[in-house]
Order: structure tokens, then sequence, then C-alpha cells
């Protein structure tokens, strides 16, 4: 009668451990997010593009918009060489590990507010490096849109969009 329990509990031991992985915060990612939105308030290129792995892609409102990490720096770049800079103000974020077995990947997502463009949301990837450093794989932005307005915001991006390219 105990050799089943046992082996039932082996059995779900392995689950047990993948649910506890899945649960918990991944430290210091948090970190790395604040370091992100400050950086590019203060249009601090440096560490801004510091804190992206190399090949990592920037996903943004537009459709069009799907960059690596050198294409972003390069249409951004000058942006922050001028000082000009974009604020996004994190008012809610969720932080959760992927059940890979490094422990090392995680995924985010946030509800931001940003003086321009009002609610917005961000999601992505981040990866912990050797040195336990959060790095960006993904970021994609989005412009929530609310139920009540779907219907009549994407028939007009479909107005525009056939007026566009014909």
């Amino acid at each position: 009668m105990i050799r089943p329990l046992i082996f039932a509990l082996a059995l779900l031991a392995p689950l047990a451990a993948q649910a506890q992985t899945q649960t918990q915060t991944p430290a210091g990612l948090d970190k790395t997010l604040d370091a992100l939105h400050a950086a590019a308030a203060k249009a601090d290129g440096k560490t801004y593009f510091s804190l992206w792995t190399p090949g990592a892609v920037f996903i943004g409102t537009d459709a069009g918009e799907r960059w690596t990490i050198e294409q972003f720096k390069a249409a951004f770049g000058p942006w922050f060489d001028k000082g000009e800079g974009f604020t996004y103000v994190p008012r809610e974020r969720h932080l959760d590990m992927v059940p890979a077995p490094c422990g090392c990947v995680a995924v985010f997502d946030e509800i931001l507010d940003s003086p321009k463009y009002g609610v917005t949301r961000d999601s992505g990837v981040a990866v912990r490096g050797e040195d336990g450093t959060w790095r960006l794989v993904q970021y994609h932005l989005t412009l929530p849109i609310p139920d009540a307005l779907t219907d009549k915001l994407t028939a007009e991006i479909k107005a525009y969009l056939a007026n566009k390219h014909p």
C-alpha cells in the first residue's frame, strides 16, 4: 500500500515543481523594466539599449513596426542623442517565470500611462544571463482598445488601409 503511494508522489513531484516554477516571481526583472522605462524617459540610449539581448525584437503599435534591436537603435537612437525620450509609467505589472529547465526565461505584461498616448500595454519576454541580469528578448507595445469601441475603430482602420494601399 505504501509503495503505490510513493510511486504516485514520485510521478507528481515534477508537476508540483513545474507549478512552483511558474508562480515564482523572476527576481530582478522588476529592476530591469524600471531601468528601461527610466532610461527611455531620460533619453539615455546607452542604458536603454544595454537592457536588450543581441537580436532582440521590438514590436510597435503599428502593424508595420517590427524591428530588431539594432534596427530600433538606428531609428530611435538619434532621438535619444537629441535628448528626446518617451515616457511610460507602469501602473500595473505581471511577471511570470516560464517553466524552462534553466529557470532563466520570464514573460511580463504591464499597463502603462503615457503623456502622449494615454493608457498603453506592453508585454514581452526576458532572459536572465549567467551574471543574473535580466535582458529583453522581445517587447511589444500596444494601445488597448476598449471593447465598446472595437467595431468603430476596426472599421476606421480598414478604411484607412484600403485608401492607403489600393
